[in-house]
């Protein structure tokens, strides 16, 4: 086994070896460049993950070097070589700074055993590498690159050039801002460092050195004035450090600069010329891409440079009806495994356009977001979409938080179900917007606020605390049944859907002979109203209500409601007055009625529909959307 570097030169580090099939990977430590093994004779598999030097003086890469099939019969040599790799690149239509990225192998046996290597890459490397390799003759391999491209969160210019920045941990980036700010260089950032050198109100450049700890970097430009603070790395690859406690935030922004940009920025700080620093913390866009190699690593470029026409466009809107931070992120589900990333911050009310490409074959899109807590931490308030897919060229759209926020099924959670025990267990998720597929909770606190109980009949059989129960021992035949769902929430912190009452309708009995486990269908009640993204509709005109009502749409014979009606309320439901619906060709109700001019400030809704079979759902909802 030799290992070698981008020189070609033999090196250190750990290969990982297993036989074809076994997940019980093993680690082989290379020292001096090779070592030898003695194995039993097999299809092995290797590869390593290594630190190299980039393409450029002061570049930092990893190297992903492999040997997907060893079939081993005799003595042989299994080369990982650094010097063959290619680099692996991104071009997006917009100007971008990569925020994630992973690169992601799986090694799949004929029985569908897979090992597999996923690596989010650490942000102080600036490339990545990956060496070809040769098909394979049995099962298959697969390699693919994850990219989170974004709009940058500080954009500099100096000298009418661009110099990437790199926000440092801790530091304070304004929410949108363009200054022009004059610049000075301010040696090694100490505090000696700022004597004779009028740094008020200016941008600080600074060469970054081990003998300043960053604290004191920033506290020495923050005593200056400081307006901004850049520092040039003295390193390959890209400096991120922090620069406040735990849970703190500087009052300037503060970015890293790698070696050869910023000699540039350097010598202009030296000039006393002004520099373009923008700022933008919350991206108005992003690009998610995978670039996926099945059966090689090709012996060619792995720049990724996909044009608009080769990218499907989502506008994603997200609603609040005051500025909330939240979190989110848009993971690849590949054929073989789950999905890797980490949430980004996110502000919400928001629209983000954002560009994604197509997954191959099974593989497929999956979107999370959240809105945090008071002191920005911990989930309040989750929603989880369905499995998403995109067609290159085409537009979609897709809303978040959006009113009518209520109880409703999706795929996110697993949903009721029976089994051959003749108990029953059901997980309701009890606070899903309105948008398509989503399902929706807030973990922290729904064994406070929300509750069930379940009926035979009129009978209760069990009630409890939560949005999840188990129901044991039911009878073989088939009985009607109810399920009662009460959820509310603070009205101080969440403007619309206060408070809700569900009840569902449904028939069931024991499962057919050789099922052990069957899906409970249940009608789904869903609402569509136009409203400004703080959750309103203008007070004193006429507002138009969608209703529809079918089984959860991802089971097999799902059926739609033959039967609706609704009542609005503009008291919090202490009075009701029902509203004429119309039934559409697709099966929809539509409602038309007009809101009061004064003396409301929401309309609540109530609604029942009937189906097929015995099904039926009723639901209240209290301040499902508001009046302004």
């Amino acid at each position: 086994m030799k290992l070698r570097d981008r020189s070609g030169k033999p090196m250190d580090g750990l290969v990982v070896l297993a036989e074809l099939g076994d997940t019980q990977l093993g680690l082989v430590q290379v020292s001096g460049g090779e070592t030898t093994l003695r194995l039993p004779p097999g299809n092995y598999t290797a590869w390593a993950s290594v630190d190299i030097d980039g393409d450029r003086p002061d570049s930092r890469a990893v190297a992903f070097l492999a040997a997907p099939e060893t079939i081993l019969t005799g003595s042989t040599t299994v080369t990982l070589d650094a010097s063959e790799a290619r680099k692996i690149d991104v071009r997006t239509p917009k100007e971008t700074e990569t925020r994630q990225l992973r690169y992601d192998m799986a090694r799949t046996a004929p029985d569908g055993t897979v090992q597999r290597d996923a690596f989010q890459i650490p942000l102080t490397y600036d490339q990545l590498w990956a060496s070809p390799t040769k098909k394979v003759t049995q099962g298959s391999f697969s390699f693919l690159t994850r990219w989170r491209q974004g709009e940058k969160l500080i954009d500099v210019e100096a000298d009418g050039r661009d110099v990437p920045v790199f926000v440092q941990g801790g530091a304070a980036v304004a929410e949108d801002r363009r200054q022009k700010l004059n610049a000075v260089y301010a040696g090694k950032g100490a505090p000696a460092d700022y004597r004779g050198v009028d740094a008020r109100g200016k941008a600080v450049v600074i060469t970054r050195s081990a003998d300043v700890a960053p604290a004191e970097r920033l506290a020495a430009a923050l005593a200056a004035g400081a307006e901004a603070l850049f520092v040039v790395n003295d390193e390959r690859g890209v400096a991120m450090e922090s620069y406040t406690p735990w849970g703190e935030q500087t009052t300037i922004p503060v970015a890293s600069v790698q070696t050869s940009a910023g000699e540039s920025l350097i010598r202009a700080a030296q000039r006393g010329k002004k520099v373009q620093v923008d700022q933008k913390k919350f991206a108005d866009y992003v690009y998610d891409l995978v670039d996926r190699h099945d059966g090689t690593i090709p012996d060619r470029s792995l720049a990724f440079a996909p044009s608009t026409r080769q990218l499907a466009k989502v506008e994603n809107t997200f609603y609040g009806h005051k500025k909330t931070l939240g979190g989110g992120y848009r993971y690849d589900i590949p054929d073989y495994g789950p999905g890797l990333g980490f949430e980004e911050y996110e502000q919400f009310p928001d629209v983000r356009t954002e560009w994604v490409n197509p997954l191959p074959g099974d593989s497929f899109w999956y979107e999370n977001h959240a809105v945090l807590g008071a002191d920005q931490s911990g989930t309040a308030h989750e929603m989880r979409s369905a499995e998403l897919d995109y067609r290159a060229g085409k537009d979609y759209r897709a809303e978040w938080f959006a009113p009518v926020t209520r109880p409703r099924l999706g795929t996110g959670y697993w949903g009721p179900f029976r089994t051959v025990s003749n108990d029953v267990q059901f997980n309701i998720t009890p606070w899903t917007d309105a948008g398509a597929g989503h399902s929706g909770s807030m973990p922290e606190n729904e064994y406070d606020t929300t509750s069930y109980a379940f009926y035979q009949g009129d009978k209760e059989l069990k009630k409890g605390a939560g949005r999840a129960g188990y129901v044991w021992d039911l009878a073989a035949e088939k009985l009607p049944y109810r399920l009662v769902i009460d959820s509310e929430r603070d009205a101080e912190t969440w403007k619309t859907s206060t408070r809700t009452h569900s009840e569902w309708g449904f028939v069931s009995g024991a499962l057919d002979e050789g099922t052990y486990h069957a899906d409970i269908p249940m009608l789904q009640l869903d609402y569509a109203v136009d409203t400004d993204l703080a959750g309103d509709v203008r007070a004193g005109r006429t507002t138009e209500i969608g209703l529809s009502s079918g089984t959860q749409e991802w089971l097999p014979g799902a059926v739609k409601a033959d039967k609706a009606s609704l009542s609005v309320s503009y008291d919090d439901g202490k009075h009701w007055s029902k509203v004429e619906l119309r039934r559409q060709k697709t099966g929809e109700w539509t409602a038309k009625f007009r809101t009061p001019s004064k003396g409301a400030t929401s309309v609540s809704l109530k609604a029942h529909a009937e189906g097929p079979g015995g099904l039926v759902v009723d639901q209240e909802i209290i301040r499902a959307f508001g009046l302004k």
